[in-house]
């Protein structure tokens, strides 16, 4: 019997699962829409990149440009490793879940199926780089008269794209196969995820280390000497005046030709091994201890009613159990790298830089456990709604969680960040109590507006884990809100502000600064009470 995998079977497999794929994005046209508006500056990097493919190669035929073959070749590896770590990363999410296995697995052999979804996986990404690598190649060969890079360049590409692929899914398998089989990596296994995404964090951005910090190391000399990075020997064997390596260029081809069909044979046996395999259960350390109350909610007790520390409990252990389902609030975080990375490159903490960590830690925190408190109940909702227990309640167990947490989270980061800043004193000690006053009651705000729009329906957030979270409506009234509220301590927290409006009004800087932190704190704090009010009525009043 072969152990070959039928073209065929896989075949059909990919053309399922690419539809299935299409089918998806159709039924959900808000994902359209941001898919789209995500796609413009790429877009129209996809136009320029064909003109500028040209004009290197008719200035590498001219003479007149010298390419450097060292960065290229770590790039080369670079962008592999980016391959591996997202392709694995969805194997873990999504395409390592075959959708009706047991029907799939008794019909054709799990090697065809696993060949099908390298296919489908392969299908997908060429349908988004087709256009672009076909107009790169052909401005590059316009431009450099050379007929034989509209060979090796697309050849190239192909490989490493598929080398990308094909070990990408191994290793993402042999993490899918090591969480269901061992009782450590199932009990860690948000640990773990953390840490990974760590790492993938650092293989994105370690390329501007040597920028950023000055320092003498070469990453991309690294990179390019290993075999993946003379994959650039090869897509570059035709063009003029580049002295590539032809023997790079042949190891380059023979790492293709063998590390595909070894990790496509990898991918195949360990993905076996998984559809097959008997799931152990995680041991979470939840099953004993059951009168013992670890959770951070833990702190309001005899404070609050015990239907609201109830209701806090349920809503932090949900949390805690499936942290995934909580990811959307850390979308927002990329606003942080530009200041970062000025911070590391010219030593400084910008001052801007405080008055950030306070309002996204501020919007974390109402947004996590409180802008749905509807929706969240989930299949729970009807028990909820006929339960003795007051709306208000309710929506207090939902900002007891968020409030346990961010508020000394984000005021600590606020004063260590101040610390560090041009700030003074008066300055790190109005953003810390504008902090706290966002925090709490952001987070009141953040339930009013959940309650005016909440919503119901499941959306995809990581392949294929769908999960409730807030409306987009929700989001984006409750982000303007908590930015209108918070806009006056963040003004006299800023430098040169309180100091020019105090010369103004012939005031103390010290009482301008005062002035708007007591406006904000007073403000939110009253709004935020109103709206949790709203939210613990508007729970009272629903009707399914």
């Amino acid at each position: 019997m072969t152990t070959l995998p039928s073209i065929r079977n896989a075949r059909l497999v990919a053309r399922v699962e690419i539809r299935r794929s299409w089918r998806k994005l159709r039924a959900n046209p808000g994902r359209l829409v941001l898919l789209a508006l995500a796609m413009m500056f790429p877009a129209l990097l996809v136009v320029a990149a064909p003109f500028g493919a040209y004009f290197l190669g008719r200035a590498l035929r001219g003479g007149g440009f010298v390419l450097p073959l060292r960065p290229i070749r770590g790039t080369a590896t670079f962008f592999i490793l980016l391959s591996v770590f997202g392709n694995a990363y969805r194997v873990l999410q999504q395409t390592g879940n075959l959708d009706e296995r047991e029907g799939i697995l008794t019909t054709i052999p799990a090697r065809d199926a696993a060949t099908g979804v390298l296919l489908a996986e392969f299908g997908r990404l060429l349908v988004i780089g087709i256009v672009p690598v076909v107009g790169v190649v052909a401005g590059f060969v316009l431009g450099a008269h050379s007929p034989l890079s509209a060979v090796v360049l697309p050849v190239a590409a192909l490989g490493l794209l598929a080398l990308g692929v094909t070990a990408g899914f191994a290793l993402g398998m042999a993490l899918k196969l090591g969480f269901a089989r061992s009782q450590f990596l199932a009990s860690h296994k948000t640990a773990i995820g953390a840490l990974a995404f760590l790492v993938y964090m650092a293989v994105v951005f370690f390329p501007q280390f040597a920028s950023i910090t000055g320092s003498s190391f070469d990453l991309y000399a690294l990179l390019g000497g290993l075999p993946t990075g003379w994959i650039a020997d090869l897509a570059l064997l035709g063009a003029p005046g580049v002295s590539v390596s032809s023997l790079r260029a042949g190891l380059a081809a023979s790492t293709l030709l063998v590390g595909v069909p070894a990790f496509t044979g990898l991918s195949t046996r360990l993905a076996a091994r998984y559809w097959y395999a008997d799931a152990i259960q995680p041991d979470d350390g939840n099953a004993v201890k059951p009168t013992t109350d670890d959770t951070p909610v833990s702190i309001f007790e005899g404070i609050v009613a015990r239907p609201t520390l109830a209701a806090a409990r349920k809503t932090w252990l949900r949390a805690r159990r499936a942290p995934i389902t909580l990811s959307y609030v850390l979308y927002p975080a990329f606003v942080f790298v530009v200041p970062l990375q000025n911070a590391v490159r010219t030593g400084a903490i910008p001052p801007t830089l405080p008055a950030l960590v306070a309002i996204y830690g501020a919007w974390m925190t109402g947004v996590a456990f409180a802008l749905n408190p509807i929706g969240d109940e989930g299949a729970t909702l009807s028990v909820t709604l006929t339960a003795a227990t007051p709306g208000t309640q309710l929506v207090r167990g939902k900002i007891l969680p968020g409030v346990a947490i961010g508020a000394p989270a984000t005021t600590i980061a606020t004063v260590v960040a101040g610390a560090f800043s041009p700030l003074d004193v008066v300055s790190v000690a109005a953003l810390a109590v504008a902090a706290v006053a966002c925090c709490v009651g952001g987070s009141g705000l953040a339930a009013g507006i959940g309650a005016a729009f909440p919503r119901f329906g499941s959306v995809n957030i990581t392949g294929n884990r769908e999960v409730v979270v807030p409306s987009l409506t929700a989001f984006a009234v409750f982000s303007l809100g908590l930015f209108v509220f918070a806009l006056p301590a963040l003004v006299v927290s800023v430098p040169s502000i309180a100091p020019g409006i105090a010369t103004a009004i012939d005031v103390s800087p010290t009482a301008v600064t005062t002035a708007g932190v007591l406006l904000t704190a007073l403000s939110i704090g009253v709004v935020g009470w109103l709206a949790s009010r709203y939210a613990g009525r508007a729970i009272d009043g629903y009707t399914l």
